[in-house]
């Protein structure tokens, strides 16, 4: 991305004044900044809940008190799901795979129930570094972007509890035998940032980075010292400079396009060519998705582009900006290099080409909701 600047800087015949001024104002963007904190302490949580286990605790006890036995396959993955990781559908595979015994599921069913609940919430959820980035790029409130697309989440969520009960039906409730009071101190201990997060929210004028802070790093230090582990260590483990560079390269990129012009000749070219708006919106980003299968990808490099497209005359198109991530989302979850999709098809033991219908058809149904925003 960054070389992409590069060339982009060059193609325009920009001097090397202009570009090191412009890759001066990316250091100097305090958004740049924000964004890396809270990426970086989302990746602390997540650092933090993986080494400390904080999770199985939970599990157990979800699986010891839920009576209709067919909801605790997807919670699973949907609560692995709250914290963005690297292929963390994979942590998720052996619960949903031993909740499912007695379920009549076959390998691609659980195969894709793990790996759509695990991504259900990507739509809006602020720990998602591409729902982050999105809101540095378009350059609006943190709020504004949840309550446009939280639907999304529920609509996914509905879709895929659809297909488990349409596989699963008239499963007797099973009595809860065991008394489950104690491990509900588990769930609080989980869950504790996740509800100053959804609190949070509440307060608009909070940055998000101060947000995620509060959420993360007084817990992280708490769960620590209570576990005797050592919480310098995980913090140094969790700094990883190249998301850095991949923020710079993001931010550096749409300054470029911006010191240049590219955006509004882009959109001149497309006026003049006739193109449909809403299939740009869908194109690029969805295509970007398939071939990356990383969310970071489809919005740091398209959402600059399409700025003009989202935000006409300065006024920020909602229905678009959803319709543009969606797309890219779409393209991420059918993408055949998305990691999460390829370790829960190999857990499974499942072919691709078996689990690849149902995404499909989840993602027709999602972008269909966000397309029908536009058009009502």
């Amino acid at each position: 991305l960054f070389s992409a600047s590069l060339l982009t800087a060059c193609l325009y015949l920009t001097g090397p004044p202009e570009i090191f001024s412009a890759m001066l104002e990316t250091t100097m963007d305090i958004r740049v900044w924000e964004l890396f904190a809270a990426i970086y302490f989302i990746l602390l949580l997540s650092r933090v809940f993986t080494e400390l286990k904080i999770f199985p605790p939970v599990f157990a006890l979800l699986n010891r008190s839920i009576r209709d036995k067919r909801l605790i396959v997807p919670i699973f993955p949907a609560i692995i799901g709250l914290l963005p990781m690297l292929g963390g559908a994979v942590f998720s595979a052996p619960f949903v795979e031993e909740a499912s015994k007695g379920l009549n599921l076959g390998k691609d069913q659980k195969a894709f129930l793990n790996y759509w609940f695990r991504h259900v919430w990507e739509y809006f959820f602020p720990l998602y570094s591409g729902v982050i980035m999105l809101v540095k790029i378009v350059d609006v409130p943190l709020w504004n972007i949840v309550r446009s697309q939280w639907y999304m989440s529920l609509c996914a969520i509905v879709f895929g509890l659809g297909y488990l009960f349409h596989f699963v039906r008239g499963i007797p409730p099973e009595e809860s035998a065991q008394d489950v009071s104690p491990g509900w101190n588990a769930i609080t201990t989980a869950f504790f940032p996740f509800l100053v997060i959804l609190f949070g929210l509440f307060f608009k004028g909070l940055s998000f980075a101060v947000l995620i802070f509060l959420a993360s790093v007084p817990y992280s230090v708490i769960m620590c010292r209570k576990r005797r582990v050592s919480f310098h260590r995980i913090a140094f483990a969790a700094f990883s400079p190249g998301m850095l560079l991949l923020i710079v390269s993001v931010f550096f990129f749409k300054r470029m396009i911006e010191t240049v012009g590219m955006a509004g000749e882009f959109q001149s070219c497309a006026i003049l060519a006739g193109i449909n708006v809403d299939a740009l919106l869908f194109l690029l980003p969805f295509l970007m998705g398939l071939i990356t299968g990383v969310t970071n990808a489809y919005v740091g490099i398209c959402f600059p582009l399409l700025l003009p497209f989202m935000v006409p005359g300065g006024t920020v198109d909602y229905s678009r900006v959803l319709f543009a991530y969606t797309s890219g989302l779409c393209g991420v979850l059918l993408s055949p290099v998305h990691l999460c999709l390829i370790l829960t098809c190999e857990f499974f033991d499942s072919r691709l080409a078996r689990v690849y219908p149902t995404v499909i058809s989840g993602c027709i149904i999602m972008l269909g909701v966000s397309l029908c925003r536009i058009l009502f």
